[in-house]
């Protein structure tokens, strides 16, 4: 950090002159008041990292020397609220990133730097050095006039006003997320709390608002960082965890290197163990891993959520580690502050909001965790609930239940507080662990008993929706951890001897990973940002190595859950709300598996290697593959008439409305760009005109000798309407040239990829263009061919449609 003494030292120098005049309004004449006239009795003072003097209306910090140039981090989080609805924020929310600071100062001002430890010199002897100077200046944040000097020449600043203002790097809300307008004269500074590395204060914010006010404690944390930094470990696209980079600007022959660093805490035996360590024995480590638990939480919870997070002690066991997490509840300690930023905490919000996360906040120079977060809102339990029932109805008794007993409801939340707690530790979700099970095997009792249902608990596997009702003793949740959680934490948390700089460890660590290169339980996948994935191996909420035949084993449980909803949701004299939430559930459970098997049409398996392992990184799925997906779909969606039961519709009103929009988008989410974009990426694994030609045998092959059904009259109307629709606008796109707009309004290029517009992409284009004529004509012969049969409305209806857009 030699660079920012420089940096600063050129600041101060040209700034002296520029604010003499601000310095003497300031201080009166200019001169810096003895310490007694300013720090007078009115004043209570605290030590620790800093003295700190507060008065009723001023808040002094005195800076000693020693803490010149030094990193902390800032961080400001709301503490308490008088409304914890959704955008408002809620008691415990980090809401921004902390930010690295420093302090400097020159004879006159205190001055509050804000660092780029993002960029950094690598190689400091070599002339690029100048140019890195002149490039990467240290800007100033705020300045403070020095008041006056204490003892061994520390420096007594005034914060009051800074600790007010509304400045991003210290207000948890962003601009576009006020709750209203800051009312000062409602606002306070209450609290202060010091301790040997950090500061925490503590003030009231009220809000003006059109309707009703807000109030919100924040809690703002100041943290020295170490000295030293932790050494780093490299990120590795094999391994499921978060990470944050730097760049490294060197005169070596490149312009720059990028690292990139897990996010992981500190764990490091003690230097007395270290020998132990190495030999095997379990030792503690220096600094254990401790999570406080919300005294907010019900206590009926309580023990579930701590085996939960203590469920992660096996693995650090298997790296030599005892003792190394644990779960406790709130201290009963007035001076226990859970918004400190040194300790890692269970919050629970009891709001209407249905999900819980695991969030940390780490050393921007190292990726060491100082602070974790598990965030729990009260309604998740209901999720919990639902998705038991709608996934394992058939086979347990009690998923079928309005209310669970404590025991099940606690082993869901054992299971769920295990997940949010990986987060906190450094771990991103691995959506590829399940796959690495053949779907059969998790309808054993032995297999599940030892394996449970995904080898890592950061899957998104939920429960056991494959088991059938004669399947009795099965495992119906993921294990306490799975076998790629334990290898995870040896990545990341396994403490190896005599490492200076993070490539030191790159060949041990590579090595782990080959040792496990065949194994499919080791494997990691990145979770696909938004919608049907890439990859049919990496997908949320599924099981088993072939989402077809787990499909098929789902849909018959759903069937077997419709049949049974009256009985299991409804009670004497009571309304139907129940019943209605349960169904919609069922009807989403039903669309997951649909989008499971359509992740095959155009997808590629992923696999990340090193050279010497000779593996593609992507390998198309088989086209006999994509094809039974395909048949499996439409065959589903053209026999899913059991989603609009009679019975039901009784109680609830009619439910076909509902039923027939879910058909149609989900067949013509099968007809967007984005699939047609996947295939022609592999092309000539499958292509354009294949797909379509298979899916016109299959749509004019529904009950071709019969009476159509509503649903498949909708399945035919929905083809030909995007046939219109792509070939219309296939000939004004040849018609028109410099047209970007291939599919027209109900069929545009932003549907065709998650990033980029496949209308711009000409080879895709053309063979679009080609297969839907083609596919067009087609259809006019065949439904001109029907016109005189059963369902001759139907198809003239079609008929006509084809002509008019002729």
């Amino acid at each position: 950090m030699k660079i920012f003494y420089l940096l600063m030292s050129l600041l101060i120098l040209g700034s002296i002159s520029t604010k003499a005049e601000d310095e003497k309004k300031t201080n009166g004449n200019g001169k810096i008041k003895p310490y007694e006239k300013v720090i007078t009795n009115d004043f209570t003072t605290q030590s620790g990292m800093f003295t700190v003097h507060k008065s009723e209306d001023k808040l002094y910090f005195e800076i000693p020397d020693s803490i010149f140039m030094r990193e902390f981090l800032m961080a400001s989080r709301i503490a308490k609220v008088s409304n914890p609805s959704k955008g408002k924020g809620y008691a415990g929310e980090l809401r921004r990133s902390p930010t690295v600071f420093q302090f400097s100062h020159d004879d006159k001002n205190v001055y509050l730097l804000v660092p780029n430890v993002k960029d950094e010199l690598g190689d400091k002897s070599k002339n690029i050095k100048n140019a890195f100077d002149r490039n990467y200046l240290t800007p100033v944040l705020q300045t403070f006039p020095i008041k006056t000097i204490g003892k061994d020449s520390a420096l007594v600043i005034d914060v009051t006003d800074f600790f007010a203002k509304e400045l991003p790097i210290i207000t948890p809300f962003a601009s576009k997320g006020k709750p209203g307008k800051l009312d000062k004269e409602a606002s306070f500074l209450a609290k202060v709390q010091i301790f040997e590395n950090n500061i925490e204060l503590q003030s009231y914010f009220n809000w003006s608002t059109n309707s009703t006010p807000y109030l919100t404690m924040v809690n703002r944390s100041l943290v020295l960082l170490p000295k030293k930094p932790m050494i780093p470990r490299l990120s590795d696209r094999r391994i499921n965890y978060f990470n944050s980079g730097k760049t490294y600007y060197e005169d070596n022959g490149s312009t720059s290197r990028k690292e990139s660093y897990i996010h992981r805490y500190r764990l490091e035996p003690k230097k007395e163990d270290i020998q132990d360590y190495l030999a095997g024995k379990l030792v503690e480590p220096q600094k254990p891993i401790v999570v406080y638990i919300d005294n907010g939480l019900p206590q009926r919870w309580f023990k579930y959520v701590k085996q939960g997070i203590e469920d992660w002690q096996l693995a650090f066991e298997a790296i030599g580690f005892k003792n190394a997490i644990m779960a406790k509840p709130f201290p009963n300690d007035p001076d226990f502050n859970p918004d400190n930023l040194m300790n890692t905490t269970f919050r629970y919000v009891p709001n209407t909001t249905i999900n819980a996360q695991g969030t940390r906040w780490t050393d921007p120079r190292s990726g060491e965790i100082i602070k974790g977060d598990i965030i729990w809102y009260g309604d998740v339990i209901q999720k919990l609930h639902d998705w038991r029932l709608v996934q394992c109805g058939q086979v347990e008794e009690e998923a079928r239940q309005k209310m669970f007993s404590d025991e099940l409801m606690g082993r869901l939340i054992r299971y769920a507080a295990a997940h949010e707690m990986g987060h906190t530790l450094g771990f991103e979700h691995n959506m590829r662990a399940s796959y690495a099970y053949p779907v059969d095997s998790l309808r054993s009792v032995t297999f599940t008993k030892k394996y449970g249902t995904t080898p890592s608990i950061m899957d998104y596997a939920r429960y056991n929706y494959i088991a059938q009702p004669e399947d009795k003793g099965v495992e119906l949740t993921p294990p306490p951890l799975g076998v790629f959680d334990i290898f995870a934490i040896q990545y990341g948390y396994k403490w190896l001897p005599n490492i200076k700089k993070p490539a030191d460890e790159y060949e041990t660590l590579n090595n782990w990973f080959l040792e496990k290169a065949d194994d499919p339980m080791y494997r990691f996948t990145p979770q696909f940002a938004m919608g049907i994935s890439g990859d049919p191996a990496a997908q949320a909420e599924a099981l088993g190595d072939d989402a077809v035949k787990a499909g098929a084993y789902g849909m018959k449980n759903l069937k077997f859950i419709m049949h049974h909803l009256i009985e299991w949701c409804t009670e004497p004299n009571q309304e139907y709300d129940y019943l209605r939430q349960i169904y919609k559930e069922v009807t989403k459970q039903h669309s997951r598996y649909l989008e499971h098997c359509m992740s095959y049409i155009g997808g590629a398996y992923q696999y990340f290697g090193v050279e010497r392992e000779g593996v593609p990184l992507f390998t198309p799925v088989p086209k006999a593959k994509q094809q039974e997906a395909i048949a499996w779909v439409v065959n589903e969606l053209a026999n899913s008439q059991w989603l609009a039961n009679k019975d039901i519709e009784d109680r609830l009103g009619s439910l076909r409305n509902d039923y027939y929009k879910q058909i149609a988008e989900s067949f013509d989410r099968m007809m967007s760009g984005f699939f047609f974009q996947r295939i022609e990426t592999y092309r000539p694994e499958y292509s354009s005109e294949e797909y379509l030609s298979d899916m016109s045998e299959l749509i004019w092959g529904l009950n071709n000798d019969g009476k159509l059904t509503n649903t498949e009259m909708i399945l035919q109307q929905a083809y030909v309407h995007n046939l219109i629709s792509m070939t219309y606008s296939s000939k004004h796109h040849l018609t028109q040239p410099g047209s970007d707009n291939l599919f027209g309004d109900n069929f545009d290029g932003s549907d065709a990829l998650t990033s980029g517009n496949a209308a711009k992409i000409n080879y895709v284009d053309h063979f679009i263009v080609m297969a839907s004529l083609t596919e067009l004509n087609k259809a006019e012969k065949f439904v001109k061919s029907k016109m005189k049969g059963t369902n001759k409305a139907h198809y003239a209806l079609l008929y006509k449609a084809i002509m008019v857009n002729k």
